[in-house]
């Protein structure tokens, strides 16, 4: 117990003495060459590197374990939701009388019950909306953690969760209405070229609406990146943490495009591991199949089960790993360039 008390306090130190260097590099003067010349975005970029690191790795412990809980919590709660809205499908089917009957199926009863199918059908929007919103929510509980990593705290899963879920319902309604207006507004030019009566016309405007689809939504992520981080870090409204966002990407183009290459290289070096372990796994499962079928179907079926259950262990870890390696950077490089 003694030593145990050693190691976490001398780790409590060096991520002390790392956040630190973090926040010096964050505020110290210009290099030599560089008199008069506030850093810029890209300079952050590249100097946050090595105090981040040095910050991660003596925090990576008790940030993978917390970052672990969050997933747990999310699937926990996404699991919960899941058997409550099938319980309330069901009652609705039940209820509406479209259980299978006769020689009527449930899909010929809905079809001859349009207002349920419609009733049915928003219940469903309305469902998906909030597993979406329970997804998000979670998700930007890392990024809380993440922060109060550096400031030696933690708020618990649960307080932040209910802290930040009704913000995050307004980003997530505002992102809705502007992916879906962004999406939206060409595809009606895609169905005028579907009246031309024109297959050569109709097959270019599909490739070029699935191009516009990958040139939008990169753009959109670039300049909505740090909308969350304004929004619940910061603290600011839904509509002026978004504008500030934009204004930071715009701002700073080299910079956060060249930050972005570098956490995106980051997350595939933390992958990387965990692909050869899930191949390893598959190829495992594989060889074990052939065995378990020769044994007997419930032996095969335990097999499935059991190689299920590892491949989610293994997106839980790697889910978690990969928050507690990246968001540190992700944060500390967000406060410095708001800060500049």
């Amino acid at each position: 117990m003694f030593i145990k008390l050693i190691k976490a306090r001398k780790s409590m130190a060096i991520a002390k003495k790392a956040t630190e260097k973090a926040s010096a590099v964050q505020a110290e003067t210009p290099r030599a060459g560089q008199a008069g010349k506030k850093k810029d975005a890209l300079d952050h970029a590249v100097d946050l590197i090595s105090p981040t690191f040095d910050f991660t790795v003596a925090s990576f412990r008790d940030l993978f374990a917390r970052m672990l809980k969050v997933e747990l919590a999310s699937y926990a709660a996404i699991a919960v939701l899941l058997i409550a809205i099938a319980i309330v499908t069901g009652g609705i089917l039940l209820l509406g009388g479209m259980l299978p009957s006769g020689n009527m199926g449930i899909y010929d009863k809905l079809a001859s019950n349009p207002s349920l199918l419609a009733a049915i059908a928003a219940w469903l929007i309305l469902a998906f909306l909030a597993l979406v919103w329970i997804t998000k929510s979670f998700s930007a509980v890392s990024l809380v953690i993440a922060k109060e990593q550096y400031e030696g705290k933690y708020s618990g899963i649960w307080t932040t969760f209910n802290r930040i879920k009704f913000p995050m319902l307004s980003y997530l309604l505002l992102s809705f209405a502007i992916v879906a207006a962004g999406l939206g507004l060409p595809l009606a030019l895609l169905y005028f070229a579907s009246t031309l009566n024109s297959a050569v016309v109709f097959a270019l405007g599909v490739m070029a609406y699935l191009i516009y689809i990958f040139v939008f939504l990169v753009v959109y992520y670039f300049f909505t990146q740090f909308w969350i981080w304004e929004l619940l870090i910061a603290g600011k409204g839904v509509t002026q943490s978004l504008s500030d966002s934009i204004s930071l990407a715009k701002g700073n183009l080299i910079g956060v495009f060249v930050f972005d290459i570098f956490a995106v290289v980051a997350s595939v070096l933390v992958a990387v591991p965990f692909m050869a372990l899930g191949f390893a796994v598959a190829i495992a499962f594989e060889i074990a199949s052939v065995a378990a079928l020769v044994v007997s179907p419930f032996a095969y079926l335990g097999d499935l089960v059991l190689y299920l259950l590892l491949r989610l262990a293994l997106v839980l870890v790697q889910s978690a790993a990969t928050d507690a390696a990246i968001l540190p950077y992700r944060y500390s490089f967000w406060d410095a360039i708001r800060k500049k």
